[in-house]
């Protein structure tokens, strides 16, 4: 189900960012910025319950997802600033799936700049609502 929510948003951000995007490194220390233009990352970053029905049968949890862009300019069509604003247009209100709320825009901020390339993150959240299993000893919900 994460990569699943993770995979819609890197494909609703791949048509409208300039540079490629995909998922956060398997090893980031030995990450580099490959792409002439920048690079948009995704990742997840965690879950927290917000929400149980009487029953313990359906909880809406809230996914939070981290976007970080790494680029070489900072401003013009091909600059961060750009980059920033069209991910922001796109997936605020963006539906990930059927049992979600649309996404929602949590923060924004500067990370890093190291010898010209410019780094921001963006941290974005939804509620999923999901089935649990309870065994209570006398029958499965």
């Amino acid at each position: 189900m994460i990569q699943d929510f993770e995979d819609t948003i890197i494909d609703t951000l791949k048509s409208v960012v300039n540079g490629s995007v995909k998922a956060y490194p398997q090893n980031p220390n030995k990450y580099f910025l490959q792409s002439a233009v920048g690079e948009v990352l995704v990742r997840y970053a965690g879950r927290s319950p917000k929400e149980t029905d009487l029953a313990g049968a359906l909880i809406r949890q809230e996914y939070i997802f981290e976007i970080v862009f790494v680029y070489r300019n900072l401003r013009g069509d091909k600059g961060v600033y750009t980059a920033l604003n069209k991910a922001y247009e796109t997936l605020q209100g963006a539906q990930v799936a059927e049992s979600a709320k649309p996404l929602e825009f949590n923060d924004e901020r500067f990370l890093d700049e190291n010898n010209g390339v410019w780094q921001f993150g963006q941290k974005w959240k939804f509620i999923n609502s999901e089935i649990n299993t309870i065994k209570d000893g006398y029958s499965e919900v």
